[in-house]
């Protein structure tokens, strides 16, 4: 708005006041109306009498979650229906210029879950050379500022809320001072709530530490050296594995095995092979002996469907930890079954990337490969 339209604005709410100095609100919105101030205003909402003249419903805490949780399942939609447009060649973790993992560059803390792979996916649109990433009041704190027109990108944690039998409040430092038995008289309760933060890639900013917008281009890895990596994590794991010639990999929970076709019959070549036997192995994760998941559920099933999201994310949780990208499957199949899922409830995704991340850590931790 202009200098003008503010003055136009003052004299509007001069005359809209009783002789007693208080606002007379339907005489201010007919002196907007008159004088076309509403003409000036972007947002047409405002126009609408209505909504002017009404107090905007506050929302639910039940409300401000569900919209977080559609909001995330929106973003991973959009990347599943991207690989689709482009043939599917799109990876769910995309490795930035320098090749290090997402992270955030004032504690150098690594991302994880679902963060690494909407990190990775919205730095790959904008073309980020670094995957490196802070918040508004870090770059703030670090003596640096966001540049001007920069959008943040979202990121989402579950923070508690910390409630007793009478609903009450507290924060965890209250709870802290308490003993056990205060805790359990009063019933104290931690119900997770989803949280979105808002981040900006290292590059969007402007007067930080100079070697924060330095990086390196790193050459990928040589795929001999990929593949000696993987066929590591695969005898650190312990796994029953066997390769012989058949049309199809797969885990059996009975046997706890995993079979897999030859190398030669991947005609995709080792990365492919890999790539397979990493999702194998995170299916056998979930042996009642080890995460316990429950794989019952068969070919089209809700729980197959969830079963096969869960190794899908674990094994390009792993190829990102061992320095290249797992590209995200080409069966329409599987991803039709994970749009409709995610489509019917998106809460769900928030337990796949849980799960998936829980079967990457549990072999990347038995391996003496150094991510």
């Amino acid at each position: 708005m202009t200098f003008t339209d503010h003055l136009t604005t003052a004299k509007i709410s001069v005359k809209a006041k009783k002789k007693d100095g208080t606002p007379n609100l339907k005489t201010f919105f007919n002196l907007c109306s008159a004088s076309g101030f509403f003409d000036l205003l972007t947002d047409a909402e405002h126009t609408n009498p209505n909504n002017f003249m009404a107090t905007k419903k506050r929302k639910t805490a039940k409300e401000v979650q569900n919209e977080l949780y559609l909001e995330v399942a929106k973003n991973i939609i959009e990347l599943l229906e991207t690989h689709q447009k482009l043939n599917y060649v799109k990876p769910w973790i995309s490795l930035a210029t320098d090749g290090l993992p997402c992270r955030n560059i004032t504690t150098d803390k690594p991302y994880t879950g679902i963060n690494k792979v909407l990190l990775s996916f919205f730095g790959d649109m904008k073309n980020y050379p670094k995957n490196a990433w802070l918040t508004f009041k870090q770059a703030k704190e670090q003596g640096g500022n966001v540049k001007r027109g920069e959008k943040s990108s979202p990121i989402y944690f579950f923070k508690p809320l910390i409630v007793d039998k009478n609903r009450k409040y507290y924060t965890s430092d209250e709870v802290k001072t308490m003993s056990e038995a205060e805790i359990n008289a009063k019933d104290i309760q931690f119900i997770p709530m989803l949280k979105r933060y808002r981040v900006f890639n290292v590059f969007q900013t402007e007067g930080l530490p100079e070697e924060w917008y330095k990086y390196e281009e790193r050459e990928p890895l040589p795929q001999v050296e990929q593949h000696q990596r993987a066929e590591q994590v695969l005898n650190d794991s312990g796994a029953k594995i066997e390769i012989k010639s058949c049309n199809r990999a797969f885990y059996t929970p009975t046997s706890d095995s995993i079979t897999l076709p030859l190398r030669e019959q991947f005609t995709a070549g080792m990365d492919e092979f890999y790539s397979t036997a990493l999702h194998e192995l995170c299916h056998w994760t979930g042996h009642p002996s080890r995460l316990n998941r429950k794989q019952t559920g068969r070919f089209g099933s809700k729980s197959y469907a969830r079963e096969e999201l869960y190794a899908e994310l674990g094994a390009a949780f792993i190829c990102a930890e061992l320095g290249y990208e797992k590209t995200i499957t080409n069966s329409a199949a599987y991803l039709k079954g994970w749009l409709k899922a995610l489509e019917e409830n998106p809460r769900y995704i928030f337990s796949a990337f849980k799960q998936a991340q829980k079967a990457a850590d549990y072999i990347m931790e038995r391996t003496s490969v150094v991510a």
